[in-house]
């Protein structure tokens, strides 16, 4: 394959994952840690998912408040509440009201955290993964978050969209 049929397809294949993304869910990723975030937001697209990443609480209100001027709220939130000075109940609260005088619903939320108590005091509320976790087990529980959603939302939503394999990454 030379060179300019090499690009060609490069090409051709970004324009296809472009389509694909562009009426694909949208996940809002809220987490401090670059690395963190760049894991999640390419591990989140090669499950077909679209991904707007976010390093910090308010930059997330932001977002959020952008996404309902465009029309386009995110339907799952992927929260690490191990933010420095920050009370995971009052943030969650205060994520909510915004969320809802932005978007007029509220996403499916899955809390990401290190802390063994602040997932004993939110599990009754919402779902949430403690780190360290394996990658399939944050993909199921999108697909969970995901079958909350109301039918309209479902229908264009596939069982790991792409075909790629599950890749036994832990973060």
């Amino acid at each position: 394959m030379t060179t300019a049929q090499r690009h060609e397809l490069y090409e051709h294949v970004a324009l296809a994952r472009r389509d694909v993304l562009s009426s694909a869910l949208h996940v809002l990723v809220i987490d401090d840690h670059p690395a963190i975030q760049d894991l999640l937001r390419r591990t989140l697209e090669l499950a077909g998912y679209r991904t707007t990443v976010c390093a910090d609480e308010q930059t997330a209100f932001t977002q959020v408040e952008r996404a309902m001027q465009a029309g386009d709220c995110p339907r799952v939130l992927l929260l690490d509440l191990s933010f420095p000075d920050t009370n995971a109940t009052d943030f969650l609260r205060l994520l909510h009201l915004r969320w809802y005088n932005a978007c007029g619903s509220f996403p499916q939320i899955i809390v990401l955290t290190t802390s063994e108590k602040v997932q004993e005091e939110l599990a009754p509320l919402e779902r949430v993964l403690l780190k360290p976790f394996h990658v399939h087990d944050l993909l199921t529980l999108i697909q969970q978050a995901i079958q909350c959603l109301s039918p309209s939302v479902n229908h264009n939503v596939q069982e790991n969209p792409v075909g790629l394999p599950m890749l036994p990454i832990r973060l």
